[in-house]
């Protein structure tokens, strides 16, 4: 068997190729440089914050990186070492299952789906969360990429401890194994040697892993006090639970249509053929092969036929039985896999009918051209809502300061919200998703929006909510000084400053 986490010379070119490009991608948010929601108050406080999340395994991770408390703004290097290493686990992945069927052109294409899966821009954006968000995904594909013939006691072993640091790191990645796992039974459907035996000791280990963290991490570690443990709680047996959860997953295929209706009818285009084509070309190369008959091709077309579908919702499945789920990009980080499965689907049937690669890859590259465009307009938004936020930013501390020169003002409040770049509006008209992905500051979270304030203010001011008096000061008071974006009213010991 070898060492199976090693590669030679041709998977360790496809390594390097895959990295390169994957870090191409990421480059436009390495460039903006811009503080992600968390990470302002993380790099202002130095707090973590992880484990209150239920992710303890993600604080100690963090903590090693920034050499303890409190902890320390290194990015770029987090997004860095998350691109290396899912680069690599992904390489290894393909060694394991797409061996028989290596094309190097083709393996970069479909592996890129997994990083330039639009849903995980969020996911790339974050300063400090990026790398507990990707080693969470690395994990998924390193279980899938250990050789069959190991033992089915190791593999549940190895599989429990896997699915346990899973959820330890970000839960939102433990739908990827299922989806893996229809992947795994593809291969044993078309007869490339995968045993669906092996997978399902996966699966069960994987699983049994996620109940001991349900069981015996997550009451230890999610808060209780606040927002967190409503987040992190499951439906239970009462009837109107299965309406939840169905409710639950008729809004994420209603949020992942609402991204594919704002990206361009060139890119649609593109990829309804680039996965119908594939379902079509492998569902007709299992038809033509004559050693199945009967019920066995029956079921076997069957599932040729669904399981893109099925994999695509078990990347989301998991969390579809939180009481109090909101959808969000980040929570889809493992959709990407969907993709990689119709590539793999399309690069089977390009091992049988070879003149059809250069028309399958040029598909395929295709798809992936327009998520790196995407990501390039997504990275210069945000470097432009950035530049923008600061401006704003520093005029308000400039006139907070000068306000509040003799001390009398304790409290600072905001009211209404902060627009956004010209530039940014442009692009929100085209890619309507980006208005949920491009963060807006100022407001009176000192966690998220109101802490910004804080980068460029000394705490000699306090940020809080604003209350009915407020509002009538607003309404009918004269601001102490107004531009075109916002004013500035006095009220008591409270400066608001509202946007118009």
């Amino acid at each position: 068997m070898g060492k199976w986490y090693k590669l030679d010379r041709r998977y360790g070119v496809l390594y390097i190729k895959l990295a390169v490009l994957s870090l191409l991608y990421v480059f436009p948010v390495v460039l903006a440089n811009m503080y992600y929601n968390d990470d302002l108050a993380r790099s202002l406080y130095g707090a973590t914050g992880w484990s209150g999340d239920g992710r303890p395994l993600g604080e100690a991770l963090m903590l090693f990186l920034c050499g303890g408390e409190p902890v320390s703004d290194i990015a770029p290097l987090p997004l860095i070492l998350s691109v290396f290493l899912l680069s690599y686990v992904l390489v290894l992945y393909a060694k394991a299952n797409l061996d028989s069927v290596f094309d190097e052109t083709f393996l970069i294409c479909i592996l890129l789906f997994v990083i330039t899966n639009p849903f995980a821009v969020v996911n790339v954006s974050y300063r400090f969360d990026s790398i507990i968000m990707f080693s969470a995904l690395s994990l998924s594909f390193l279980i899938f990429a250990m050789p069959d013939a190991l033992s089915s006691v190791w593999l549940f072993i190895c599989s429990f401890l896997a699915g346990t640091a899973i959820m330890s790191l970000y839960q939102a990645a433990i739908g990827l194994c299922a989806a893996l796992f229809i992947i795994h039974l593809f291969y044993a459907v078309l007869g490339a040697g995968k045993a669906a035996v092996s997978g399902a000791w996966r699966m069960a280990g994987i699983g049994a892993g996620a109940l001991f963290y349900k069981l015996m991490i997550a009451g230890r570690y999610v808060s209780s006090t606040d927002w967190r443990y409503e987040a992190s709680r499951v439906v239970g047996f009462a009837p109107e639970s299965v309406k939840i959860v169905i409710d639950n997953i008729m809004n994420a295929c209603r949020y992942i249509k609402k991204y594919l209706t704002g990206i361009s009818h060139l890119n649609r285009i593109f990829l309804i053929l680039f996965c119908l084509g594939s379902v079509g070309a492998v569902l007709y190369l299992y038809l033509r092969d004559r050693h199945n008959k009967g019920v066995v091709r029956t079921g076997g077309a069957v599932f040729l036929l669904v399981s893109p579908v099925l994999a695509a919702v078990s990347t989301f499945l998991p969390l579809m039985v939180l009481s109090a789920l909101t959808m969000r990009s980040r929570i889809f980080i493992s959709f990407g896999v969907s993709l990689l499965y119709v590539g793999i689907m399309l690069l089977f049937f390009c091992r049988k009918y070879r003149k059809l690669r250069n028309g399958a890859i040029v598909l395929a590259a295709a798809c992936v051209f327009f998520h790196f465009t995407f990501m390039y307009s997504y990275g210069n938004a945000l470097k432009s809502q950035d530049e923008y936020q600061k401006y704003l930013v520093y005029h308000i501390a400039h006139d907070l300061e000068g306000i509040n020169g003799d001390g009398s003002f304790q409290t600072v409040s905001f009211a209404g919200q902060p627009p956004k770049a010209r530039q940014v509006q442009k692009i929100c008209s085209k890619y309507p998703f980006m208005n949920e992905l491009i963060p807006v500051y100022l407001d009176n979270d000192t966690w998220i929006g109101g802490v910004w304030l804080y980068h460029y203010l000394q705490y000699d001011l306090t940020i809080g909510n604003i209350d009915e008096s407020d509002w009538e000061v607003i309404q009918e008071g004269e601001p102490e000084l107004s531009n075109s974006v916002y004013s500035c009213y006095l009220n008591g010991t409270r400066i608001i400053v509202h946007f118009h």
